[in-house]
Formats: C-alpha cells, structure tokens, sequence
C-alpha cells in the first residue's frame, strides 16, 4: 500500500511537470520607447515553481524534525538548511516571473543562484556520510575498503566543491547581463563539468568502498541482514537500526541522481543563454529539481544518525550513531 501510494504521487509529479514548457515566446517588451529584455529569456509559469517550493520546504521540516529529534548532529545541517535554500529559490523564482520583475537583474541572480548552487550542499552531504558510514564500521574495513583515508574524503571533495561552487556563482551571476550571457553560461558549465568529474570520482569511490566489504568482509556485510530494509523507512522514525547496507544503498542512490542533474545542467549551458533547454523550464523540474528532491527527500524516511555503527566513535553519552552495536550484532563479525 505505502508503495502504490508513493509512486501513484510521483506519477501524478511527472505527468504535471512533463508538459510544462516557459510561457511567452518574445524576449523584449518595448515601454516609453526604451527596448527592456526579459533576463531569463521567458516568463517562467508559477504553479511549477510554487509545487516545487512546497515540496522541498516540507521535506525540509521534515529534515529538521529529525535533526532536534536525534541530538542535533551538526553534519546534517548541510541538508536542513540547503532543503529551506532550494525551496527559497523557487520562491524567489515565482517572484521573478511576476510583473515587471522579469525584466529584473537582481530577482533573476536570485532565484538563478540559489536553485542552482544549494544541489552543492546536497553533494556535501554524501561526502560526509561515506566518511562517517566507513568509520562506523571500523578502522580495518576503512583502511582496506577505501582508497584514501577517510578523515581526508571530506577535505579532498568538499574543497574541490568550493572550487566549483564559486566558478558556477561567477557564471550565474554573468548570465543576467544579456551582453556578457553567453560567456557567463560558458563559465558555469566549466564549472558544472569540473564538479561532474569530482564527483563521479567519489561516486566510484562509494561503490567500490561497499562492493569490497561485501567480498573481503562478509561478516560485516550481513550485519543486520534477516530483516526488512523497508521497515527501517519512515517519515517520524527515530529508532536505531543497524543494517549499515541500507543507508549505503540510499546514498549509492543520490549519487545517481546528482550525476544526471549534472549531466543535464552541463547539456543546458551547453546549448547557450537561449537554447532549447533553457527556454523550456519543464526539463529543468523533470531532470533536477524532480530528481533531487526525491533523493534528498529519502533521507528523511531513513535519517542517518539513527545508524548504529560497528565501530564506537562517538561519546558514549549519544544514544544515536557512532555507538558500538550490542553483542549480538558483534557477535555477527566474528
């Protein structure tokens, strides 16, 4: 039942958004004999923008329920905290199409920036969850699982994100200046294809890190295996769970959605300031915003710091993650 229900609601999702196209066809309007260009091109429509906004600050406090619920860990507040920026971008891009406001610089750097830069914190996250995820279970299966230290995955991809990040700002920012437009999408996209390879570099890296513990450490593997995964997900759930797969699966699953985000921004800035993606918003809600959120949504159907490691690495006073398991799950390793 709660699986119908689920894809019966991401059906009603994409068969919404898979029509919608930017409504307008000219780029100027012409007022007391003075041409002004609509910056984006086209008047974006709202009720995309309003769906979208609606969906993500709900899974946003969603998000933070969790977070207050489980002792605030403070690595979660990447996706707390970006969900409310995403879901603001939408906002201020429902602002930005009415009136004279698309013809507005500032209210297109807005909405502009904000929806494409917050995915970046969402990449964040999965860099931080693989560390803490291998260190759960244990320095051995660390050092043999994975290529580098774990203390270093989120120094290595989150300084290549700031990289990344900034040069995708400076590109945003250009594209609201009808002259230099085309120059800022080239920057952007350099960007976005500097962040695609950083992160099909660590995707590899997550996939490799859970293929080798099955094959080199089966004990570990079956951790928690017996049971449902389905029965850990939950929206209001904070009761520890031990299967350790689940959660890595779950992030496995993110990372393919960030990659075809950024597969289809580098497509879009590929084709220039007016090109067919661009002037179409319907393949923007259906091939990032759409995919994003569900991915990012699933992590409150399974909040991480409810996972209870192998391997204690935290104070012994947290009843949540980085504790020890009890006998009986180390019982399983041996």
């Amino acid at each position: 039942m709660f699986c119908r229900s689920v894809f019966g609601v991401l059906a009603c999702i994409i068969c919404a958004v898979l029509p919608v196209q930017a409504q307008g066809g000219s780029t100027a309007s012409r007022d007391e004999g003075e041409t002004r260009v609509i910056i984006a091109g086209f008047i974006p429509k709202v009720w995309p923008a309003g769906l979208f906004a609606a969906l993500y600050f709900v899974s946003g406090t969603l998000h933070w329920i969790h977070y207050f619920r489980t002792g605030r860990p403070r690595y979660m507040l990447t996706l707390t905290i970006s969900m409310y920026t995403m879901a603001l971008g939408f906002i201020f891009r429902i602002v930005y199409a009415l009136g004279d406001n698309i013809y507005s610089i500032a209210w297109f750097v807005l909405q502009s920036t904000f929806i494409l830069l917050s995915p970046c914190a969402f990449i964040a996250l999965d860099y931080v969850l693989l560390s803490k995820l291998s260190e759960s279970l244990g320095e051995d299966v660390t050092k043999d699982c994975l290529f580098i230290r774990s203390s270093i995955i989120v120094k290595v991809f989150v300084w290549s994100d700031v990289v990344t990040f900034d040069v995708q700002a400076n590109g945003a920012g250009l594209t609201a200046t009808p002259r230099i437009a085309h120059i800022g999408s080239i920057i952007a996209m350099v960007g976005l294809i500097l962040q695609i390879i950083s992160f099909v570099l660590f995707t590899a890296l997550l996939f490799r890190f859970g293929l080798r513990a099955r094959s080199h450490h089966p004990g570990i593997w079956r951790i928690g295996a017996g049971g449902s995964g389905w029965r850990e997900l939950g929206p209001y759930k904070v009761t520890p769970f031990h299967d350790w797969r689940v959660l890595w699966g779950l992030v496995c699953f993110t990372t393919i959605t960030i990659v075809i985000r950024c597969i289809f921004r580098i497509v879009e800035y590929g084709q220039g300031d007016r090109g067919y993606l661009v002037l179409h918003e319907g393949y923007s809600h259906l091939l990032d915003s759409l995919p994003l959120w569900i991915s990012m949504t699933l992590y409150a159907l399974l909040w991480p710091h409810r996972l209870v490691p192998v391997a204690g690495t935290a104070s012994s006073g947290s009843s949540y993650a980085m504790q020890p398991i009890n006998g009986e799950g180390k019982g399983l390793i041996h």
